[in-house]
């Protein structure tokens, strides 16, 4: 029709009119029909043809003679007797499909940094209040309560933000709470160690008081019958004894001496009882001269003495002897005092050692008199734990008082 062969379509047309001549459509296509369904992707050349297989339509010329560098494929054209094939070039299906790997690659690497950015800056959103989270948590471990955190989000890492400031506020508080509770304590404390000082120091001078007024009443009442009896010039070696012994025994200040001065002391008193009985006993002071400056409490001999004539010498006229020593081993200071009296039994021994165990009681302060008991609490008060006081004794046998102090104590490191 077009001086080329075209495909056509024929179809009878029933017009309804009866008698008159059959009609007929014939529809031919356009070259550009077919440059329609062409993609533009390949360069591909269609064919259509009938079921002899000769050709009815042919876009162009076959792409390429050679089979193995063309791909073709024949279908058949539904409700037809035609076939239609397709014939494209093999390099350039090739060529397209690297075009496309690579664009998909492309593709893929831009999805990529872009979800590497989206997590990145998705990651810092939520890391970084966490982050914040926890070095205030390593402030607060160093002891800054006053570290908090700031967030403003309203979700859970802002719940779990804003529990924590909450819970560190309430442990501030609690700190400051406790901080203050201890620093009361630390007030009763030293006001308590205060008043023990001071209670320590009251009994110490309590007890030292108790020696004064007995001895006293005793002395002058030896010195009355003395000068009643003759006016003997030995009273006056007695009243210098008393005087120094009082003078020692009230003046003011250390409450430990030179141990020099306290064995002075208990000589100054030992004379006055010698004079007030009779010279029924004697007293032998064996101190070497290197232990005259340790120091010592005061008024601890003279107690021990008197005990020793009170009981030991009791009704005795003559050949009492005390013996005074002091001596150091292993670094303390051994102070003994033994006489060669009446002694006592096993069963008042151990009552004695018992008594001493007890703590003392001012209500009962006659009952227990001012010898050994008087001397082992202030011992125990002043020096606490780092005395001992031992006591031996036998029936007819004499009796030793062993007493064992540390060195060098100052008093003002014990009140």
């Amino acid at each position: 029709m077009f001086n080329q062969p075209s495909a056509a379509v024929v179809k009878r047309l029933e017009l309804g009119t009866a008698g008159t001549a059959a009609n007929y459509l014939l529809l031919v296509p356009k070259d550009s029909l077919f440059a329609d369904v062409e993609t533009g992707l390949f360069d591909a050349s269609y064919l259509i043809s009938a079921e002899g297989g000769e050709t009815l339509y042919r876009s162009k010329p076959p792409v390429r003679s050679d089979a193995n560098a063309s791909v073709a494929f024949r279908k058949r054209i539904p409700d037809t007797d035609w076939h239609i094939s397709v014939e494209y070039a093999l390099t350039e299906v090739i060529e397209k499909k690297k075009m496309l790997h690579d664009q998909y690659l492309l593709c893929m690497l831009v999805v990529l940094l872009v979800s590497v950015t989206c997590a990145f800056v998705i990651a810092n959103l939520l890391v970084k209040p966490i982050k914040r989270l926890k070095d205030t948590m390593a402030a607060v471990g160093v002891g800054d309560l006053s570290a908090r955190v700031e967030y403003e989000g309203d979700n859970e890492i802002g719940d779990i933000i804003k529990s924590y400031n909450r819970m560190i506020a309430r442990l501030e508080q609690t700190i400051g709470q406790n901080m203050r509770m201890m620093e009361e304590n630390a007030q009763n404390k030293i006001r308590e160690n205060e008043l023990r000082s001071m209670k320590t120091r009251a009994e110490l001078l309590m007890l030292q008081a108790q020696i004064n007024p007995h001895f006293l009443y005793n002395t002058l009442e030896s010195i009355n019958m003395r000068s009643m009896k003759s006016g003997n010039h030995e009273i006056i070696t007695i009243v210098g004894a008393l005087a120094d012994l009082f003078r020692y025994s009230i003046s003011k200040g250390s409450d430990v001496v030179e141990l020099g001065k306290e064995l002075s002391h208990a000589a100054n008193y030992v004379t006055i009882q010698q004079f007030r009985f009779g010279h029924s006993f004697e007293a032998r002071f064996d101190v070497p001269d290197e232990l005259m400056r340790v120091r010592v409490l005061k008024l601890l001999l003279q107690p021990i003495i008197e005990n020793s004539i009170k009981h030991g010498f009791a009704g005795w006229e003559e050949g009492g002897i005390i013996q005074v020593t002091a001596r150091i081993s292993e670094g303390r200071l051994t102070l003994e005092v033994s006489d060669n009296g009446v002694g006592m039994d096993s069963d008042a021994l151990r009552s004695l050692r018992e008594s001493l165990d007890g703590d003392w009681d001012e209500r009962n302060e006659e009952k227990r008199g001012i010898g050994l008991k008087n001397v082992f609490y202030r011992l125990k008060l002043y020096y606490q734990d780092a005395m001992s006081m031992e006591i031996e004794s036998a029936l007819m046998k004499g009796t030793v008082v062993r007493i064992t102090l540390p060195l060098a104590v100052e008093a003002e490191e014990r009140c």
